[in-house]
């Protein structure tokens, strides 16, 4: 089933990839042993409107703020 596929390289692939190397030590013990037993599954946005999938194009950004990020943009 060529979607099933999708999403499981998504989920281990690109979500899975990105927390182990760019995450929190805390994000990464509150995520991927959930993503591991599938309680939880992970997912990306990778459009906004007018982009389609043409990454270049989009003009989200986000700002850390404190502790936090302020985002500006569509999704």
């Amino acid at each position: 089933v060529p979607y099933l596929t999708t999403g499981v390289s998504v989920h281990s692939a690109i979500v899975a990839h990105y927390i182990v190397n760019y995450g929190s030590e805390e994000q990464k013990q509150r995520w991927l042993p959930k993503m591991a037993s599938g309680e939880m599954v992970g997912a990306i946005a990778m459009t906004e409107p007018g982009t389609c999938s043409d990454l270049q194009a989009i003009k989200t950004t986000a700002k850390k703020q404190g502790n936090s990020y302020v985002i500006n943009g569509q999704k």
